[in-house]
């Protein structure tokens, strides 16, 4: 099979796991921006009942919630998302990489493909567990002591590969070595994690009161 016809057959929900730069490579050439977009808000609506989980001490009404989760979180990840490519174009050049703004901005909304992935797994617990997302109180027998624990393990585990992925994408992007994407995705992230997380933290404070 020649490397046409594995272009053709690549699928970057599956390839971005292991095949990061190939997966990226192949939808900066040939995905416009509705898909990119549509990528975006799967990923921010992930986003936004990872961040209710973590602050379930709230216990927000199901309404808040829901409204954070597919309207808010979405939104804000678009900002964080445009904003962070501003700032991993700027680091990006000073390890000598060389992509424009676009690129930078749609390999990023791509590595957030692992989020997408954690969508089925939410509207699982979302069902049998909703008390993650909604309530300080879990339930206590075995059972759920075991999906808690599933739950955070798999999240975590996401989160530690999706810092592979983003740095592999942030290299192709720029046309440059993965460990220069990763000092690429490493400064500016550090910084704005802390900002964002504090953001975060008020607004759905103040969604509490919704």
């Amino acid at each position: 099979m020649d490397k046409l016809e594995k272009e053709r057959q690549l699928n970057p929900f599956t390839a971005i796991w292991l095949h990061t730069r190939e997966a990226i490579r192949w939808v900066l050439a040939t995905k416009a921006w509705p898909y990119f977009f549509f990528l975006l808000y799967l990923a921010g609506i992930s986003a936004g009942f990872i961040s209710l989980s973590q602050s379930a001490m709230l216990e927000l009404p199901l309404g808040a919630a829901l409204l954070f989760a597919f309207v808010i979180a979405p939104v804000l990840l678009l900002i964080a998302s445009a904003f962070m490519s501003v700032l991993y174009l700027w680091f990006g050049k000073i390890m000598k990489g060389s992509a424009a703004y676009k690129d930078v901005f749609k390999a990023v909304i791509a590595g957030l493909i692992p989020q997408i992935w954690l969508l089925p797994l939410i509207l699982f617990f979302w069902i049998i567990a909703p008390e993650i997302f909604l309530s300080l109180t879990p339930k206590e027998d075995p059972f759920h002591v075991f999906l808690y624990a599933a739950y955070f393990v798999i999240l975590m585990a996401t989160s530690l590969w999706s810092i592979v992925i983003q740095s592999k994408g942030l290299a192709e992007a720029h046309r440059m070595a993965t460990w220069k994407g990763f000092l690429t995705l490493l400064v500016p992230s550090a910084v704005m994690w802390i900002i964002m997380t504090y953001v975060i933290i008020l607004l759905v404070f103040a969604l509490a009161g919704f």
